[in-house]
């Protein structure tokens, strides 16, 4: 049995290399799969994953929705057809997969932050919204989230990839979901110590040895709050002395 192409375009995190994208596929694929049914049952029927219908049209809507020969006769978030066109399949980790809306939305604006006072003069920047932002903001408009599934959903999906999510299969993803969490808290502990570097580079902060010798040492310490900057806990193995022969 071959495994269903992933029909909706997918895009991975940083850092997942390629033998985990590789294994993660039927995962994708199965994603894809669940997340088309999700997008056809609300613009199709407007219905939630609970089973009920999502909040209706108000009266302005609706008589726009007519005027340009679109139905109103249930909430199906779809005007022009962009927001759901751009839905892609994203790899957060090895393990976890999850839709996405991608690029600009067809309508709607929003206001930026108001320029300073200059040639330009103080006026408010204005740009259109993503898609992603669009589908936060009426997910935020409804009791339950346009892109919750249902468990039929899943279930109709699982049993094409019996073959694919099989123990050895599982067993591989989760270690490179475990290598993977470890080397995002390596890269975590890496950017803190170049942070805390640059401010002691900036701003002049002495060197471990002096913070038992001077008082303004200690002061300029507590300052920067580099102890918090670089706490000891959830440190990787090693990562403790690095800390202590730089920071004290």
């Amino acid at each position: 049995m071959l495994m269903p192409k992933i029909s909706l375009k997918y895009t991975a995190t940083s850092y997942i290399d390629e033998v985990a994208l590789e294994l993660s596929k039927p995962l994708l694929a199965l994603t894809s799969l669940t997340v088309q049914d999700i997008r056809s049952r609300v613009t199709e029927t407007g219905s939630a994953a609970t089973g009920r219908k999502f909040s209706r049209y108000t009266k302005g809507s609706a008589k726009q929705r007519n005027k340009i020969g679109l139905q109103t006769a249930f909430k199906d978030f779809k005007r022009s057809g962009t927001m759901w066109n751009s839905l892609k399949v994203k790899l957060q980790t090895p393990a976890r997969a999850t839709s996405v809306f991608t690029g600009r939305a067809a309508h709607g604006k929003v206001k930026g932050k108001k320029r300073k006072p200059g040639p330009k003069g103080g006026k408010i920047t204005v740009t259109k919204l993503t898609n992603n932002k669009l589908g936060r903001i009426l997910n935020n408009r409804e009791s339950v989230s346009i892109m919750n599934g249902k468990l039929s959903e899943l279930e109709a999906n699982l049993p094409m990839f019996g073959d694919y999510l099989t123990g050895e299969v599982l067993t591989a993803v989760g270690l490179r979901e475990q290598a993977y969490h470890i080397q995002r808290k390596v890269r975590g502990a890496q950017r803190k110590v170049k942070r805390a570097l640059k401010l002691r580079r900036i701003h002049g902060i002495p060197s471990a040895t002096a913070y038992g010798k001077k008082k303004a040492a200690r002061r300029s310490r507590k300052s920067f709050g580099l102890r918090r900057l670089l706490s000891p806990k959830s440190q990787l193995k090693g990562e403790r002395k690095i800390y202590t022969n730089t920071f004290g």
